[in-house]
C-alpha cells in the first residue's frame, strides 16, 4: 500500500507532541522529523487549522496536542469495552461508598482521568474527565505502578519531576518504590491528601485478559480518623476486580 507523505507526517507529528509535555517548537518538530522547516510549517499550520494541535498561552512559539484530538480519541474510548464496563461498576461503588468514583489510565507518568462518577451527596473533586495528574501522588498511579511489572515501573519513575504538591506528598523516588512495594502487599494504594489537601483516596488496579494492568479505579473524598479503610478498600478491590473479570482477567488479586 502506497502511504500518502503528508498524511504519514501529519501522524508522525501528532505522536511526537503526544510524547512532549512541554509541546515543541518548530524548529524541533523539523529537527527530529529530518524535514525541511517549510514543509514541517505547512503541516503543522494545517493540523493547527483543525484543531488536532494548539498553542499554549503562555508560549506562541510551542505547540501541544490540540483538543480535536482529545475528542476523537474520547469516541474511541467510548467503544472499548473498559469504558463501557467500568462506568457501569463506578456508578454502584461510588453510590455504595458515598464517594467520587474515577478510572485513571497512565500516559507518560502522568494520570489521565477517563470516567468519573460523584453521587449527589458528596465531597466534590476539583478533577474533571481528561485531566491529569502526577502518577506520584495519586492512588491511581500508585495502584497502576505497583502492579506493573518492574520494567514499567522504572521506566515511568525515571519520567517523573518530583514536585511537593501537599504535606504529605512522597518527592523521592526510594520512598515511592517502598510505598509501591506495601501497596503491592496488601493490595491497595492510598493518597493521604498527597493530590489535593483534606482528601483521602482509595485505589486498585484493573487488569485485562493477559494479565496485564491496564488502568485503576479509586474513590475519593474528605480525609477522617475514623475512616474504615479495611471495609472501603475491601468494596474497591473486588469492583476493581469484578471490572477486571469482564474485561476477561483470570486471576486473583
Amino acid at each position: 500500500m502506497v502511504m500518502n507523505r503528508t498524511i504519514d507526517r501529519g501522524f508522525k507529528i501528532l505522536e511526537l507532541l503526544k510524547d512532549s509535555e512541554k509541546g515543541l517548537t518548530l524548529k524541533e518538530i523539523s529537527e527530529k522529523m529530518n524535514i525541511p522547516k517549510t514543509s514541517t510549517f505547512d503541516i503543522v499550520q494545517s493540523l493547527l487549522a483543525i484543531g488536532m494541535i494548539e498553542r499554549p498561552d503562555d508560549d506562541v512559539k510551542r505547540y501541544t496536542i490540540g483538543i480535536k484530538l482529545f475528542a476523537l480519541g474520547s469516541s474511541y474510548m467510548a467503544r472499548k469495552n473498559i469504558y463501557n464496563v467500568g462506568n457501569r461498576y463506578i456508578k454502584s461503588l461510588a453510590e455504595k461508598l458515598n464517594k467520587t468514583t474515577f478510572i485513571g489510565v497512565e500516559n507518560n507518568a502522568k494520570i489521565i482521568y477517563i470516567q468519573k462518577y460523584e453521587p449527589k451527596v458528596t465531597i466534590k473533586t476539583s478533577c474533571v474527565v481528561g485531566s491529569s495528574a502526577e502518577v506520584y501522588s495519586t492512588s491511581l498511579g500508585k495502584s497502576i505502578l505497583a502492579f506493573s511489572s518492574d520494567r514499567k515501573r522504572q521506566e515511568v519513575i525515571s519520567k517523573i519531576d518530583f514536585v511537593k504538591l501537599q504535606k504529605n506528598t512522597i518527592v523521592d523516588a526510594k520512598k515511592l518504590i517502598k510505598e509501591l512495594d506495601k501497596t503491592k502487599k496488601r493490595g491497595f494504594s492510598i493518597d493521604n491528601q498527597e493530590n489535593e489537601d483534606g482528601i483521602f483516596c482509595i485505589g486498585a488496579p484493573i487488569y485485562d485478559k493477559d494479565g496485564k494492568v491496564i488502568a485503576s479505579l479509586s474513590a475519593s473524598g474528605l480525609y477522617k480518623d475514623s475512616i474504615d479503610l479495611d471495609y472501603e478498600s475491601k468494596e474497591v478491590m473486588s469492583t476493581a476486580l469484578l471490572i477486571s473479570r469482564e474485561l476477561g482477567y483470570m486471576g486473583h488479586y
